[in-house]
């Protein structure tokens, strides 16, 4: 009896192991039947994106090959599933890109699509090439990582381009002169005929309003006609007498047509015109034609003086652009593409320090910004001046309040040694901001712990004032190009501080509107001493 139940018994564990082997199995299937539903849902996703997308192992082997890539290269998933790129680039770029994917999974980034250096060429199953854009991203798995590529067929792009640039060509070439501008008016292409007629350049007319060549002979009910015309989406046919960068009026025949999008909006006009000038000069008759010359002369030589003045007025400004400006906005730029490429392995730290510098460079923008607006507003003529008694101690006090913060960083000194009882005839914001220009600019090129003194004394009807400092002086051949316009001569202060490199030339203008002058003494080591005289006031 003791025999059969053991017997059953073991029967019974029998039983129990098959059903726990039969439910593993079960669940094996299931896991199986799930990953399987994975993969199926993934392929959809890939076959659904409407660009082509390959992915590549470590080996540089082709794991993941979607329905647009088989439509783009003619190859089926199962054709190049495990084979490498060569069957997809061309022979003579193949081994370069060979070396392109080996340091791509060395040092693995992004790179979005759409920049012109991510174009190639690709190769169909059929033989035939054609070009391609391509972005490429990253991901790593169980298995390792994946380059994955964005590929995008462009040769209808290619195409557009290639009709563009005969189109282009032939404009280029015309003729006659062509002026395109936006919807409100202002220029965004001329092509070379209206440059040689006209003698302004492309960059110099790029987003000015055509009423640059006006000569005022046509009224402004004439131009509010043309206006109307062309905003209604039709087109004017008529003539103008314009004037050429060099004062010269010239003749030309001119038809403004409006251009539209597929949503029937005014995008642009498109002027095309042609120059009449000799025609109108052989209907007009000789004593008429000798009379606008003389007058055409005398408004050439007028108008070349104040040309030259303002080239030079523009040059100082171009140049300042140039340098002054592109530091603190390429220093801007950098550390902000730092920030946005690296914030989420950024610390609190890093962030705090890269902030402080983005703000220095934006303040020495804004600085640069502010003069710049007050020089052109004071060569405009547009800042007012008025003269009264002004206490020159309370100036200097004021001013060496107001940069005593700045001083005190550095453990600079600073000592007014003016008189109560000298009054100046001046403006006093114009004055507060040469004080203001001057005390900041030796600050700048102090050394930590050096000194900064300010004094004043009646010379000949004049009161002369002096700032000077202890500083690191300059170089003998810089201090005549002090005031001089177009010339550089800012430079980083003591401790990397910014120049904007107007200071100087804003305190000459003011000293200069109050018949005074300014100069400066300075040797390398030993500091500067900047002089300017202001009128004294009398009873």
């Amino acid at each position: 009896m003791n025999d059969l139940n053991l017997e059953i018994e073991k029967k019974d564990n029998q039983i129990i192991e098959l059903q726990k082997e039969i439910e593993r199995l079960n669940n094996i299937e299931e896991l199986y039947a799930n990953l399987k539903l994975h993969i199926q849902i993934s392929d959809g996703l890939l076959d659904s994106v409407p660009d082509g997308v390959i992915g590549l192992n470590e080996k540089g082997l082709i794991v993941i090959f979607n329905k647009k890539a088989e439509d783009l290269f003619g190859y089926s998933k199962s054709e190049m599933l495990g084979n490498r790129l060569d069957f997809l680039l061309p022979d003579n770029s193949y081994q370069n890109h060979s070396g392109n994917v080996s340091n791509f999974f060395k040092n693995p980034q992004s790179r979005q699509m759409g920049k012109s250096n991510n174009e190639f060429v690709g190769k169909r199953k059929d033989g035939s090439h054609f070009p391609i854009l391509i972005g490429l991203n990253y991901y790593k798995s169980e298995v390792g990582m994946i380059a994955l590529s964005s590929i995008k067929d462009i040769s209808e792009i290619q195409a557009s381009r290639d009709e563009i640039s005969k189109l282009l060509f032939a404009i280029e070439q015309s003729p006659v002169s062509v002026v395109i501008t936006n919807a409100s008016g202002n220029i965004e292409y001329v092509n070379p005929k209206f440059s040689d007629l006209t003698g302004y350049s492309i960059r110099e007319v790029i987003g000015q309003n055509p009423r640059v060549l006006k000569s005022g002979e046509k009224s402004d009910e004439d131009y509010k006609e043309l206006w109307s015309n062309i905003t209604k989406g039709g087109s004017w046919k008529g003539e103008f007498h314009n004037r050429k960068k060099n004062g010269e009026l010239y003749w030309e025949a001119a038809t403004i047509s409006a251009v539209k999008n597929i949503h029937d909006e005014i995008i642009s006009f498109i002027a095309v015109k042609e120059d009449i000038t000799d025609k109108k000069k052989i209907e007009e008759e000789v004593k008429i034609l000798m009379e606008e010359l003389i007058a055409k002369n005398k408004l050439i030589e007028e108008t070349n003086i104040k040309l030259e003045a303002s080239i030079k007025e523009k040059d100082k400004f171009f140049s300042i652009i140039a340098h002054d400006l592109k530091s603190p906005i390429s220093g801007f730029l950098g550390l902000s593409e730092v920030m946005s490429n690296n914030s989420y392995d950024m610390t609190i730290d890093e962030m705090r320090e890269y902030s402080k510098l983005m703000f220095a460079s934006a303040e020495s923008l804004y600085k640069l910004l502010e003069n710049l607006l007050t020089w052109s507003v004071l060569k405009r003529g547009l800042v007012s001046f008025s003269q009264d008694k002004t206490d020159l101690n309370q100036i200097v006090e004021n001013n060496l309040h107001l940069i005593a913060s700045r001083a005190n960083l550095k453990e600079i000194s600073l000592i007014n040694n003016c008189s109560n009882e000298i009054n100046v005839f001046s403006d006093a914001s114009m004055l507060n901001g040469i004080f203001r220009n001057l005390i900041s600019n030796s600050v700048k090129f102090t050394i930590r712990g050096g000194k900064i003194t300010v004094d004043a004394k009646v010379i000949d009807g004049m009161v002369q004032i002096s700032i000077q400092d202890t500083g690191i002086g300059m170089p003998k051949e810089m201090l005549p190009k002090l005031f001089l316009i177009g010339e550089k001569t800012s430079r980083k202060g003591t401790e990397n501080e910014s120049s904007t490199g107007l200071g100087l030339m804003l305190c000459k203008e003011y000293i200069e509107k109050h018949n005074g002058t300014i100069w400066a003494e300075s040797e390398e080591g030993k500091g500067t001493t900047f002089y300017f005289t202001m009128p004294i006031y009398k009873q």
